[in-house]
């Protein structure tokens, strides 16, 4: 098979392959090979050679790859004719089957003969041009999604401190309110303005611990149960008037701040109330504290060995008890009361596996 178009009519170059240009030509790793003006190989590397065969030097380059040159004669003559690198389609036969390849064509000189420098490449270059292009477009979204990312990091964390520096706040001025309601109660002319001081100093500590366990925290939106129901207890057994045995057992539970917030409450009506209302005629306080995880409920009871009473004389006794009901209303829960070797109160309420109260 010969070109299509004319060449000139000059015979296989004479002029020995230099050394230097043969080394250049083997040192590619695709199919490539330099030729005279005729067509004819002077030279080919290792991929050449096991596509056109072994004895491929010497013949027309068309002819040993059984190929249909197509505009690839074009580009050589272009070359020759000194414009440069010139690109072009190669049909070769391979295995019974046309594989398509793509030819680039440049201009050199070999002891002042000109001559060209062919390199072919397979067309699924272009594949793999196209998945290069998607491995950069994809390589682009991860950049753009990490800066995305970087940026939502910062914006949270900065939520939090934001939050940490609320509830900061928040417990510093439940500490300066309580101080000054303790005051006040010091202050008080009779009993009963105390006590309600007092009652009211006692519920805005109980918020004030909440708010210190959620500065302390890791977790900006969840308290440990145990935790807080222990901290109450522990500060208020150690302001107490008179000697106590208590013990205190709580499963571990995570709580939502709202929850939490109305725990802390409820629970420091109970335990005041079982201070206040369940000291024994005779010998030392019991007074029994828990926590319990009943897997769809949550209960926490407070239990006293003083001389019992029923509900409704324990509303009449304890105002606090009003209060212990609205919260549980709000957190769907109940109230119990039983007076069985003194008084137990039972608090019950559910909250769903993601820690939202129902």
């Amino acid at each position: 098979m010969t070109y299509p178009i004319p060449l000139a009519n000059i015979t296989k170059s004479e002029v020995p392959f230099p050394a230097d240009a043969a080394a250049v030509v083997d040192a590619l790793d695709h199919p490539a090979a330099c030729l005279d003006r005729a067509g004819t190989v002077l030279h080919a590397n290792r991929a050449l050679r096991v596509l056109a065969g072994p004895d491929c030097v010497g013949r027309c380059l068309a002819e040993a790859l059984r190929a249909d040159v197509g505009d690839a004669a074009q580009a050589v003559n272009a070359a020759l004719a000194g414009s440069g690198t010139v690109q072009a389609n190669l049909a070769v036969e391979s295995d019974g089957e046309p594989e398509r390849m793509r030819v680039r064509a440049s201009r050199m000189k070999l002891g002042g003969e000109p001559c060209v420098l062919v390199r072919m490449q397979s067309g699924g270059g272009d594949r793999f041009r196209v998945l290069s292009e998607q491995v950069e477009l994809l390589k682009q979204e991860t950049r753009e999604r990490q800066k995305t990312e970087a940026i939502l990091t910062e914006t949270v964390n900065e939520r939090e401190l934001l939050l940490r520096e609320l509830h900061h706040r928040v417990k510093n001025n439940m500490h300066m309110l309580g101080a000054l309601l303790n005051g006040a109660a010091r202050e008080a002319k009779t009993n009963e303005a105390r006590g309600a001081l007092k009652d009211i100093g006692a519920r805005v500590a109980a918020l004030g611990t909440v708010q210190q366990m959620l500065y302390k925290s890791d977790l900006l939106e969840r308290i440990d149960g145990e935790a807080m129901v222990t901290a109450l207890a522990d500060a208020t057994f150690g302001i107490v008037g008179h000697e106590v045995d208590h013990t205190i057992d709580c499963d571990s539970i995570d709580l939502p701040v709202n929850v939490a917030t109305s725990l802390a409450l409820i629970f420091n009506e109970l335990l005041t109330n079982a201070l206040k209302y369940g000291q024994p005629e005779q010998g030392r306080q019991t007074i029994a504290v828990a926590l319990e995880d009943r897997g769809d409920l949550i209960a926490l009871s407070v239990n006293d060995n003083g001389p019992g009473c029923e509900p409704q004389e324990a509303l009449h006794k304890a105002s606090g008890i009003g209060l212990v009901r609205g919260l549980l209303r709000q957190l769907g829960g109940n109230l119990t009361i039983e007076s069985i070797d003194g008084t137990r109160c039972v608090a019950t309420f559910k909250i769903t596996k993601s820690g939202k109260d129902l």
